[in-house]
């Protein structure tokens, strides 16, 4: 999306007329450093100032910048997301800060202009069915080659093997200790900081000292493992639900909240965060759930599940967007017309609710119905449906329509990793996070 490239920076101590600056370092090499390195440039050129007036640095301990802009989106690159929706609609796939984006996106730089820089650049971009956007040569490299190019042109000094260990103030000045990679340290006087970190307790350090509103960092966009008594989930791995709505139903009381873990309050989880649904596919994995939706409920509720040591009962519809009254009645129908077949062997769920005028009516797997009626109903896997009772078929709607299952731990998505936390949006100049 936009804030992969765009990302979450934070300026410190920046002076209201940048045009007179001296130097302007940037901590961290991701892709929004490099990107803003590039602004920072390509404003102070439309306004005549050269490189020798206004000097950019920018420091990456590691020894390529934007390494992570070469991994993401399978090594694609999802840049932004469609670029004709409005800021309103954008803003509402941020877990957080919708509100404090709205003007930014708005007013100064969003999906369409961004969008609109890359073309500029040479960069064609394509929309595909989900509203992702990419590169038409399908390369990450591709928006890496580009941002590049461009801080080599604009004059942008990138150091990498240089990692950052302290930054403080000292009158109008800031101060950072930096150490190369074979141990020589010294220290570079900037007249503006931009901290574009990634996750990073010492930085966020750094800018709670400099007057900056920080929340604790916690993991975002995970996979969820599953507890031992639901084994059955891991034994599935690799089987699919195209459409599903997932949601968390508790947080488990007995695992007592850490206060440190995260910004939420301990013990107080408000109802609106429990009514959050996400929609789509859902994996069975080796270690429990994966998929679509599940990513976007770890981000959405990534400080609460943070908050409970990950300790969760969710909720799962697998006939999504079928209702548990139409999904019973579809039974009825199958126990009607599959009267001398086993329950658990077959289960037509979908031709049956598009006779009841359903549509994209759900496909159950085969081995998922058998797991169905095998640990989430007590319905013998010998009975035949002519012989299922009423509280039978309420729970195998159940086990559809409410299929609980307990959480008891996050997993790692891919090499990527996403974190909630740091920067608040809420403090300092919410338009441009400057102190």
């Amino acid at each position: 999306d936009t804030m992969r490239i765009l990302g979450w920076v934070i300026l410190c101590a920046l002076p209201r007329h940048t045009a007179s600056l001296a130097k302007a370092v940037v901590v961290g090499g991701g892709a929004a450093g490099v990107f803003a390195a590039v602004t920072a440039r390509e404003k102070a050129v439309a306004q005549g100032v050269g490189a020798e007036d206004l000097q950019v640095v920018l420091f990456e301990k590691s020894p390529q910048p934007l390494s992570k802009v070469l991994i993401s989106g399978g090594g694609r690159c999802n840049v932004l997301h469609d670029e004709t929706k409005p800021p309103a609609t954008l803003v509402q796939n941020y877990p957080r800060g919708s509100k404090e984006l709205l003007g930014p996106f708005t007013a100064k730089f969003g999906a369409a202009e961004a969008a609109a820089w890359f073309r500029s650049q040479g960069v064609e971009l394509k929309t595909e069915a989900d509203g992702r956007m990419f590169p038409t040569t399908d390369k990450s490299e591709t928006i890496a080659d580009c941002l590049l190019k461009n801080a080599k042109r604009l004059g942008v000094e990138i150091q990498t093997r240089s990692q950052v260990l302290d930054l403080e103030q000292r009158g109008d000045k800031l101060v950072l200790k930096i150490k190369a990679s074979d141990g020589r340290t010294w220290e570079e006087v900037a007249d503006s900081v931009l901290l574009s970190p990634g996750s990073s307790p010492m930085v966020w350090e750094w800018a709670g000292r400099l007057g900056h509103r920080v929340s604790d960092p916690c993991p975002s966009l995970f996979t969820f493992v599953v507890a031992s008594e639901d084994k059955w989930v891991t034994d599935l791995a690799g089987l699919s639900v195209q459409r599903a709505a997932i949601k968390v139903s508790e947080f488990h009381p007995d695992s007592r909240p850490s206060q440190q873990a995260s910004p939420v309050k301990a013990g107080k989880v408000s109802k609106r965060k429990l009514s959050t649904v996400q929609e789509g596919p859902v994996l069975m994995t080796h270690k429990g759930l994966s998929g679509p939706a599940v990513l976007r409920l770890s981000a959405f509720l990534a400080p609460e599940f943070s908050a409970w040591k990950y300790q969760a009962t969710v909720e799962m519809n697998l006939c999504h967007p079928c209702t548990k009254g139409a999904v019973t009645q579809a039974l009825q129908q199958c126990r009607k017309h599959l009267s001398s077949k086993l329950v658990a062997s077959q289960c037509p769920l979908g031709s049956y609710l598009a006779d009841l005028g359903q549509e994209d009516t759900p496909r159950i797997p085969r081995r998922l119905w058998a797991a169905l009626v095998a640990h989430r109903t007590s319905v013998p896997s010998d009975l035949r449906w002519a012989d299922l009772s009423n509280d039978g078929l309420a729970q195998l709607a159940m086990a559809l329509c409410e299929c609980q299952v307990r959480v008891s731990g996050r997993g790692m998505y891919k090499d990527e990793f996403v974190t909630c936390g740091g920067g608040d949006l809420r403090g300092g100049d919410p338009p441009n996070k400057e102190n």
